[in-house]
């Protein structure tokens, strides 16, 4: 456990590294009983804290977290979860360098956008290794 904690605390090396000054943190409920909650939240930039969303991740809840994002003027995201923190924050990347004013998926995803660093706490969903994700809109 005491390795995983230190391996953890790369994470503002990592965050300077990509001279972030505010970052978006992408959790899911299962954040505040991981062990590696309180070096996450110990970073040395201020934490934007997004974890309005359900498993299986709903078009309409990554689209309020690119708002967020946008709003709270991050510059970096972290995700912190299983497959549904990283595939909502792959949107947030995503659809945050889009227009806000026209639908998501109807637009062309951009090249670049802000620095992602995931930290995966589940396996076999995938998401920690692709850039696909798992997302639902309707219904």
């Amino acid at each position: 456990m005491q390795l995983i904690v230190r391996g953890i605390a790369r994470l503002d090396e990592i965050l300077h590294f990509c001279s972030a000054r505010r970052a978006f943190l992408v959790c899911d409920p299962a954040f505040d009983r991981l062990v590696i909650r309180d070096a996450v939240l110990e970073v040395n930039v201020p934490l934007v804290r997004f974890d309005r969303f359900t498993p299986n991740p709903k078009y309409e809840e990554a689209a309020a977290g690119a708002e967020l994002f946008r709003e709270s003027g991050c510059d970096a995201i972290v995700a912190v979860g299983g497959g549904s923190a990283l595939d909502v924050a792959k949107c947030v990347r995503a659809f945050s360098g889009m227009d806000p004013e026209r639908e998501y998926l109807h637009q062309p995803f951009p090249e670049r956008g802000a620095p992602l660093i995931a930290v995966p706490t589940t396996a076999g969903t995938g998401s920690e290794s692709t850039r696909y994700v798992a997302l639902y809109q309707g219904g």
